[in-house]
């Protein structure tokens, strides 16, 4: 069995994949699982070029997996690519969207460094207002990239009629042309590339898209097929969303697992050029940039509101590609956002993602949409609480072991003193140790304590 993920770029933002491949959760979770009809599988990660690329990619590959069993393929891309294909979901139905990797807009408003500005985790567009320097130029994606593009629109709303729009071909450029002007401004998805420039001190983050909303956007979904969906939707498909999940907590919890991991895949998935050492010092930034900005969501399960949000949010900034479903939507603004529920109805499965959620709150013990902001003191508490509930529960364990040690130790000292010891002394020493050793190999905390020590 081949896992295909169909990403529509390679950047550092896939991190919960990457992470879930590296340190073993895919094959943890579904080897454990999983019948051996299934098992082994292999994770294989198809780069695309953008996001409506990767969805296409994703259809062609499931539509052969219909004759081939030994394939599934999940596309990881911007969800409104899959308004490309709209015909294809109103007629058919094929196309379903079962999770979210990122919620969050994955953009950073950047400038040339200057002392003056105040940089900060919850900088949003309002803090533009307050540059020492009045904003003449706007560089961002042009309209090949949808979100960054429409987002950058946005920003223009901000600034002056005067400041002059720049549409660049990528990210990469945005930055290149932005830090080659004065009093520029860019939107930028390009982790890499501001991370580096961060290091060597030459770039200021003005503002986080990710504040210039409120609530979550669905920036990247998991995305599917109705095929694979009824063929693996109960066993496979719920694992794989898990393993996400997963991993995003660890970002979240370990900054440095997810450090040492970003540089482990920076040659072998990313195509990185940079030496070690200097990847080694980026990735901290990269790993603060994305915990800074809560990238990532607390649970896949993307709910009917989340949903409204996004879209009328593209809506309210009209971005074209909508302008093939316009006709189809109706003009009252009820009638519309039923319109809207509906193709979220018609597009979306949830079980798996549902389920997950479940698991995750039982594991974790607090609710999913609050646990980004409890994540590294909880999980903190949680591993002292279990070593208080370790000292208590396997105190007679411990009692035990340590009164054998010393009565061995004892034994051994009066044998080698030739004191004057009798018989029925040495065997009321070693009655008592065989007593101990009874009650040490009976206890039923013995046998989970190989288990709590490992973890």
């Amino acid at each position: 069995m081949e896992i295909e993920f169909c990403l529509a770029a390679k950047t550092y933002m896939y991190l919960p994949l990457y992470l879930a491949e590296e340190k073993g959760i895919f094959d943890y979770l579904i080897s454990s699982n999983l019948p051996t009809s299934i098992v082994p599988y292999t994770i294989k990660f198809t780069t695309c070029e953008g996001d409506t690329k990767a969805v296409s990619t994703m259809l062609i590959h499931n539509r052969d997996s219909r004759k081939n069993a030994d394939r599934i393929s999940i596309a990881i891309a911007d969800p409104v690519a899959v308004f490309d294909k709209y015909e294809r979901i109103n007629s058919k139905n094929d196309i379903r969207i079962i999770g979210q990797l990122i919620n969050q807009f994955p953009f950073w408003i950047i400038t040339n460094k200057d002392d003056k500005i105040n940089e900060g985790p919850h900088n949003g567009l309002s803090e533009l207002k307050d540059l020492p320097f009045k904003i003449k130029h706007l560089y961002a994606p042009n309209e090949t990239y949808i979100t960054a593009n429409t987002c950058a629109k946005h920003i223009k709303s901000y600034l002056d009629e005067e400041t002059e729009f720049h549409p660049e071909e990528n990210f990469s450029k945005v930055v290149e042309n932005c830090m080659g002007a004065k009093n520029s401004i860019g939107l930028s998805g390009d982790l890499n590339k501001i991370a580096k420039l961060k290091c060597n001190d030459s770039i200021s983050i003005a503002a986080h898209m990710c504040n210039a909303t409120s609530g979550c956007n669905i920036a990247t979904a998991i995305i599917t097929t109705k095929y694979i969906c009824k063929e693996h939707g109960k066993q496979l498909i719920p694992l794989i969303l898990e393993a996400i999940q997963n991993a995003i907590f660890i970002i979240y919890s370990s900054p440095e697992i997810a450090e040492e991991v970003c540089v482990n895949i920076s040659k072998t998935y990313l195509d990185d050029k940079d030496n070690r050492k200097t990847i080694e010092q980026k990735t901290s930034r990269i790993i603060k940039l994305i915990n800074d900005s809560k990238l990532y969501p607390m649970t896949t399960d993307i709910k009917q509101e989340d949903w409204l949000m996004t879209i009328n949010y593209y809506l309210e900034h009209k971005i074209p590609i909508f302008k093939d479903w316009y006709d189809n939507c109706p003009d009252e603004e009820q009638d519309k956002q039923q319109f809207i529920i509906s193709l979220y109805h018609k597009m979306f499965y949830r079980m798996p993602a549902l389920e997950v959620e479940r698991k995750m709150i039982v594991k974790f013990g607090v609710d999913c949409s609050t646990f980004d902001m409890e994540i590294p003191g909880y999980l903190r508490q949680k591993r002292k609480d279990e070593i208080k509930r370790f000292i208590a529960t396997y105190l007679l364990t411990l009692c035990a072991s340590l009164c054998i040690v010393i009565s061995i130790i004892t034994l051994i000292c009066l044998l080698i003193r030739k004191d004057n010891i009798d018989e029925p002394t040495i065997g009321v020493i070693l009655t008592i140790i065989s007593l101990l050793i009874t009650i040490f190999g009976l206890s039923p905390r013995f046998h989970n304590l190989k288990n709590f020590i490992r973890t």
